[in-house]
């Protein structure tokens, strides 16, 4: 017989998103589980590429590239924390512009809503700190990185934006 029970800890509440640690135990598992986060993600365009970020060794989800971002912080905007988490990231400085699309993607551990802005490159150069590798590439040639799970709806988002 296997045994299940679900425990809620409330946890913080987050830019008015109640985040919750959630342990699931059973007799075959036991794993502790945070609610659904919002995150934001920076869609940089420069001459017909897009900069996209590989996740450094000592990161998690290493070695899947990503349009770069990060969380929203208490009392930020999602503008705010895309500007600070790019300059936080990677030293330079970025405008936000349109919001494009969201997406949902559920890791097992943590729910995320990516948030994705349009953003412009401002001033600076490049600095590694959380990525390990940078590229600017074509839109047609992103199917070709191993990309974050959460990143692909934005792709596709992009791909029928620019079939207009």
């Amino acid at each position: 017989m296997i045994n299940i029970s679900y425990n809620k800890k409330f946890l913080s509440n987050h830019c008015g998103i109640y985040v919750f640690w959630t342990t699931f135990e059973s007799s075959l598992h036991k794993y502790p589980r945070i609610g659904m986060i919002q995150v934001v993600a920076a869609v940089i365009k420069r001459n017909g590429r897009y900069f996209i970020a590989r996740r450094a060794p000592h990161k998690d989800h290493a070695g899947k590239w990503e349009f770069p971002g990060g969380k929203i912080e208490l009392h930020e905007s999602p503008e705010e924390a895309l500007e600070r988490e790019i300059f936080e990231e990677f030293g330079v400085e970025t405008t936000t512009g349109s919001y494009l699309t969201k997406s949902h993607f559920d890791y097992g551990t943590i729910e995320i809503e990516l948030l994705a802005y349009e953003c412009i490159y401002v001033s600076g150069a490049f600095k590694l700190s959380d990525h390990d590798k940078i590229a600017w590439v074509e839109l047609q040639e992103m199917d070709r990185f191993d990309m974050n799970k959460a990143d692909y709806p934005i792709i596709e988002f992009l791909k029928k934006r620019s079939q207009k």
